[in-house]
């Protein structure tokens, strides 16, 4: 897990594909979410807008993918994302190959409060909570990159 803020995006540049996502968010970081996603290295990295209302925790559930990376980025609004460890969580339901996610239950975590320039890498070993409430559910605009590993 990778928690900073889109200004110091320059201390990751050698983490392959990171560096073409963060640079991606930082460019359109005070600018409307984009209508699609946005390929940026063939099939390894791209960029996808999603727009959402935020949830009380207890609606929230932890989800883990295998062959991405996301990178969690907030244009406007603010989430919490709790981050767990996957040995630490349980699974819900049968991890889906063709979809790349899997769901999952558990306490625990680190929380992670994302504010408007923050960003938020969970790796493959990090399950996470995402769309959280951080006090009343509120509307939140984000960016999620995908990386492939």
């Amino acid at each position: 897990m990778i928690l900073d803020s889109i200004a110091n995006r320059r201390c990751y540049e050698g983490i392959d594909g990171l560096k073409e996502v963060l640079a991606y968010m930082a460019s359109v970081q005070n600018q409307p979410l984009p209508p699609a996603r946005i390929d940026l290295l063939e099939d390894r990295a791209y960029v996808q807008p999603v727009p959402f209302t935020t949830k009380p925790l207890e609606q929230c559930r932890y989800e883990a993918h295998r062959r991405w990376i996301d990178v969690h980025f907030i244009v406007a609004g603010t989430e919490k994302i709790i981050v767990s460890p996957l040995c630490e969580v349980h699974a819900l339901t049968e991890f889906s190959a063709e979809k790349d996610i899997g769901f999952y239950e558990g306490t625990g975590g680190t929380a992670c409060i994302l504010h408007p320039g923050d960003f938020l890498v969970c790796f493959p070993q990090d399950a996470h909570k995402v769309a959280i409430a951080p006090e009343q559910p509120g509307p939140v605009q984000k960016l999620v990159g995908k990386i492939r590993v």
